[in-house]
């Protein structure tokens, strides 16, 4: 049975026993939809037979298949799993719940609808394995979150997991637009349930208390009950993308429920064991915790200049802390020494393009990597270099507070982080192994002013794309 076929009965249920509640009201409603149903077909049939003879013509019209009521395929799923869900809707609290939204969307204002998205789903998986977020840069580090989450999720049961899920499920409509408190929220709540977990592939994957219930003797992995996180809320976002986009009636469409369970066995296939798993909620939180440019941008536009080297500085090293090797950690926590070609090398060069684009957008070309480098590279002299952006006096090299942070310093005197006193440098290396490993690396670095949207970072959507599970880095 495709996800279509499930949703009438929901809605019935929900629209009608509003002002019900206890098992006593859910029996006599499935008692009576099953008798109607049993009436409408025989009636059904009587008419057919009474047209039949007349031997009418009628030419076939392609229609959407209709749904049908849920309770008349209770072989589909588990009828205390089906409750489970009901009960933990009744437990969601929506003051909460809606001020969570509104305060996830005032502080990443320039983010999409799926990025929003991500971010919950992401502190979601956190806050129900009781694992803190790192807030400073909740990104780094996403390897040892991720398996802080999942090894969180031992002693998680099915009901924490549905009850934060469902908040989930309410919140992400909310972020794709939906009014608070909207009619039909719970029934799609359960909708996305079943389109995320009541298919052939979450079975294999062994999800399958939907369909076959729980019970104590049975066990699910803590990397399952991860994947069933992470499942419910990309599901979520098909669910409200499509709404959103095509503003179809939920509960007419069979067909649109079935390519959005479709869409989500899909999701699951990749993640078929406790490695890849792993490595998708690792690669979830590096997605949903990019590296912020914005904040750089609104310093250098307001042409804060000092306050803009030192986000610079925090970006370059929040750059190096995230590489596989940890080099930042590594250096700052257990002293071991890394050479400045090796340390610099893990940057990725992509990002450097970013930040220098967007230094030279805001200075017009006084200031960016690319001119530094450039200026270094004329004579691959640092001495010539010092005294060519102006950071030397009296022959010696200034502090960082007594560089000039103004547009009219001399070319290329900012950026200037690496003067900083906390940079973490080696005793057995000097600024000046470093500025001539970074100055040759960026040498390919553009001049050209280009627009700062040309320098943001692209998001891949990730129901577009899955999660690159089989790549090592």
């Amino acid at each position: 049975m495709g996800i279509g076929d499930i949703i009438s009965g929901i809605s019935d249920f929900f629209l009608r026993g509003s002002h019900d509640s206890g098992d006593s009201y859910l029996s006599s409603y499935l008692a009576s939809s099953i008798a109607t149903s049993k009436k409408q077909r025989s009636k059904r049939k009587k008419n057919s037979s009474a047209t039949s003879s007349k031997k009418q013509y009628t030419p076939p019209v392609k229609k959407e298949q209709p749904l049908q009521p849920l309770w008349q395929k209770p072989e589909n799923y588990d009828p205390k799993a089906w409750q489970l869900i009901v009960n933990c809707l009744k437990q969601v609290k929506l003051n909460r719940a809606e001020s969570a939204v509104e305060k996830l969307q005032k502080q990443y204002s320039y983010k999409t609808h799926r990025e929003l998205a991500r971010i919950l789903i992401v502190k979601k998986s956190f806050a129900i394995a009781n694992v803190a977020l790192d807030s400073r840069d909740p990104g780094a580090f996403a390897d040892k979150s991720a398996k802080e989450i999942i090894e969180g999720m031992e002693t998680v049961q099915i009901p924490r997991i549905v009850s934060f899920s469902a908040e989930m499920i309410y919140q992400i409509a909310l972020i794709y637009g939906l009014p608070f408190r909207y009619l039909n929220w719970k029934v799609e709540v359960i909708s996305v349930f079943y389109a995320a977990l009541l298919g052939d592939v979450a079975a294999q994957h062994g999800i399958d208390w939907l369909k076959f219930g729980t019970s104590p003797e049975k066990t699910i992995s803590s990397e399952i009950k991860a994947l069933m996180i992470y499942a419910i809320g990309e599901t979520a976002c098909l669910f409200y993308e499509e709404i959103y986009s095509h503003d179809f009636n939920s509960f007419k469409k069979a067909n649109a429920f079935s390519k959005i369970s479709r869409q989500a066995q899909n999701y699951l296939r990749p993640f078929n064991s406790g490695a890849k798993i792993k490595k998708m909620v690792s690669k979830e939180i590096e997605k949903a915790f990019p590296i912020e440019y914005h904040k750089l941008c609104d310093l250098l536009e307001a042409k804060s200049w000092k306050e803009a080297d030192r986000e610079t500085f925090d970006i370059f090293l929040k750059l190096m802390s995230r590489k596989k090797l940890k080099l930042c950690e590594a250096v700052l926590l257990t002293n071991v020494k890394i050479s400045p070609t090796v340390w610099i090398s893990k940057v990725d060069y992509e990002d450097l393009e970013i930040l220098n684009n967007i230094w030279i957008k805001n200075s017009d070309g006084q200031f960016g990597f690319a001119i530094q480098s450039q200026i270094y590279m004329q004579t691959q002299s640092l001495e010539c270099f010092y005294q060519g952006v102006g950071w030397k006096i009296n022959s010696e090299l200034k502090s960082y507070d007594q560089l000039t942070f103004d547009i009219d310093s001399p070319k290329g005197h900012l950026p200037g982080f690496w003067l900083y006193p906390d940079f973490p440098i080696e005793p057995d290396n000097t600024i000046a192994d470093w500025l001539t490993v970074f100055l040759k690396y960026v040498s390919s670095l553009s001049v050209k002013v280009m627009e700062i949207d040309d320098a943001e970072p692209t998001i891949v959507n990730s129901s577009e794309q899955s999660p690159d599970v089989n790549s090592d880095d």
